[in-house]
């Protein structure tokens, strides 16, 4: 949907997919696939593995003739697809990944409920959703408003709020708040930045990030620094030789 990856299957060859290419393949045997991204900057796509038996089931009967037995990568790519086609796929795709989490970690009523509101968007707006999930992540040391968001995407903000919760489980600010925590926590695992670094980078104060990072996590930022910097072997600033004793 978005860049260019290179794309091999054992057996079946190599090509390289662009952001209007869909790439198909049928196989009775076991395959490895490997990807690579050849582009710098943002990169979307969608992998899906299916049984022949359930393409219809997840696609439909139109969708499913789209998939062709193919002999090698090279005889699939499909340039004249649409962005409306591929974001089709990418819609059924996320709605079957969705109803398979949905069935193992929420149950009755709420999932119902995702899956009616996700029935009732359109793959357009699907894709302004997703962008807006791009703009968010892009930089998390903003907080915009859900009116904001609309307006750069182009959506209602209701249809955006009904939007996110379908697709993501949660609304525009609990997604950010979730976002900015996983980030933070990243960052101060990599040991890349302090505790305080790492709240101002994703938008928070280093005191409230010690609150809602406790809450989400079990632990405290600072907890998480100082098993970084044992793993790391550094002590108060110094290394740690952890080098076996000589004879």
């Amino acid at each position: 949907m978005r860049g260019h990856v290179f794309c091999a299957v054992d057996g079946l060859g190599e090509t390289m997919t662009s952001p209007a290419s869909v790439i198909s393949f049928q196989t009775s045997r076991p395959v490895e696939f490997h990807h690579q991204s050849q582009d710098t900057g943002p990169l979307s796509a969608v992998f899906i593995r299916v049984s022949e038996a359930t393409i219809a089931d997840l696609v439909g009967d139109d969708g499913a003739a789209t998939f062709r037995p193919a002999l090698s990568l090279t005889d699939a790519p499909h340039p004249g697809a649409t962005a409306a086609q591929r974001l089709f796929l990418a819609a059924k795709a996320l709605e079957f990944l969705a109803s398979v989490a949905d069935g193992c970690g929420r149950s009755g009523a709420r999932g119902t409920s995702g899956m009616s509101l996700a029935h009732d968007l359109a793959p357009r707006d699907i894709g302004r959703v997703m962008e807006t999930r791009d703009i968010i992540l892009a930089d998390l040391s903003t907080a915009p408003s859900v009116p904001d968001l609309a307006r750069r995407v182009g959506l209602n903000a209701r249809k955006l709020t009904r939007g996110f919760d379908a697709l993501f489980g949660l609304p525009v600010y609990a997604f950010i708040k979730s976002a900015r925590l996983d980030s933070a926590k990243a960052l101060i695992e990599s040991g890349a930045m302090t505790v305080a670094e790492a709240a101002y980078a994703v938008g928070y104060h280093p005191a409230h990030l010690s609150t809602a990072f406790r809450h989400r996590f079990g632990v405290t930022p600072s907890d998480v620094r100082r098993a970084t910097r044992v793993r790391c072997g550094v002590f108060d600033g110094a290394a740690i030789d952890t080098a076996p004793a000589g004879p």
